[in-house]
């Protein structure tokens, strides 16, 4: 993984794909989801889509694969940058009918 260094109070664009579980890339799903990317927790900025509102994303123009993630200089502090993925998933079986999945993940960026 190629490690990409930025200053802290640059702006930032993070480009994501999702993936099936052959590992074929796929369209922005339908169910929601939220992204938590922080360097420390109490710095943190959220890219999130609840039903059809994106907040701090935005779907590819050319590519249905792609979600583009912006935040105007974010400061999250020095380090490297996680991100907390969140899917809301449905499924009748859960009392809010939904499935949630939470990972966390070390993102290819220092900041």
């Amino acid at each position: 993984m190629m490690i990409n260094k930025i200053n802290n109070e640059s702006d930032l664009r993070i480009e994501v794909t999702f993936y099936d579980e052959e590992g074929s890339a796929i369209d922005i799903p339908d169910y929601d989801f939220e992204f938590e990317y922080y360097v420390y927790t109490n710095k943190s900025k959220i890219a999130k889509k609840v039903g059809s509102v994106f907040t701090n994303c935005t779907p590819g123009e050319d590519d249905s694969t792609k979600l583009i993630i912006a935040f105007d200089a974010p400061n999250f502090g020095i380090g490297k940058l996680k991100c907390k993925r969140t899917l809301f998933i449905p499924d009748e079986n859960f009392n809010d009918e939904n499935r949630k999945i939470t990972t966390i993940k070390d993102v290819a960026i220092i900041c």
